[in-house]
């Protein structure tokens, strides 16, 4: 066997594996085909795969986890709060994951959640939100993101934005799913208190540049060919503001 082979191989199990384990291990009522209706919460098929949210593999993790019951429980706990599209791309470290994003995630979450006295001890704190981890994340991030829309444009980002903009460049930037609604950001800056009506606010964009310099220390950045409207070079542009 040639070593390209073997290389590809050894590279391409893991992905497989880290993915099905991740899959095998995210409750029913959390997946795309519940959510569209496809099956129900015990992963009976109530219609037809018509779309990408209900594929064959949905159909075969749906009934490996009947087969295997109880036992599936133990299966993926270590991809339990990893991002299952940074599992689609590969060359993730499982062990390593939460704390590649643990500041970056503090900043976020310590502005609109936690009280002004427990501020810069979010790391330490797992009260913030109701999402898994790994939700928390991919939250994080996507309003880290639009707050960087929201300083580009000089104001919040329309719902048409969002969706065209601010979450593709989510997923092209950070490698991860992006989720998020423009409403879930707008309570966000509410909560915070970074808005002024119409953008951000002085504060606001002090918590942008903190939460660019975490970014960008972290090192979580993809680079500019992973995917369109990667903002790579605009995060390390607002880390040295």
């Amino acid at each position: 066997m040639s070593r390209l082979y073997t290389k590809k191989k050894q590279e391409f199990d893991d992905t497989v594996y880290g993915y099905l384990m991740k899959r095998l291990s995210m409750p029913i009522t959390d997946t795309d085909a519940y959510h569209t209706g496809h099956v129900d919460e015990k992963g009976n098929e109530l219609k037809a795969p018509d779309d990408w949210s209900y594929t064959r593999l949905d159909k075969l993790v749906f009934d490996l986890k009947a087969i295997l019951g109880d036992r599936v429980k133990n299966l993926g706990k270590a991809y339990a709060d990893v991002d299952a599209y940074a599992l689609m791309n590969g060359n993730v470290d499982v062990g390593k994951y939460a704390e590649n994003y643990r500041q970056v995630l503090a900043v976020i979450e310590e502005a609109a959640y936690i009280p002004a006295d427990l501020r810069g001890r979010a790391g330490e704190t797992n009260e913030t939100s109701d999402l898994p981890l790994g939700d928390r994340i991919s939250f994080a991030l996507s309003v880290a993101n639009f707050l960087l829309y929201a300083a580009r444009f000089s104001r919040f980002p329309n719902t048409v934005e969002i969706d065209d903009e601010v979450l593709p460049s989510v997923e092209s930037t950070f490698g991860i799913r992006a989720l998020g609604s423009q409403e879930e950001f707008l309570e966000y800056a509410r909560n915070a208190k970074i808005t002024d009506g119409r953008g951000l606010n002085n504060d606001g964009y002090v918590l942008l540049v903190r939460a660019a310099r975490k970014i960008v220390s972290a090192d979580i950045l993809k680079p500019r060919g992973f995917g369109e409207n990667n903002q790579a070079e605009q995060w390390r542009t607002v880390a040295n503001a």
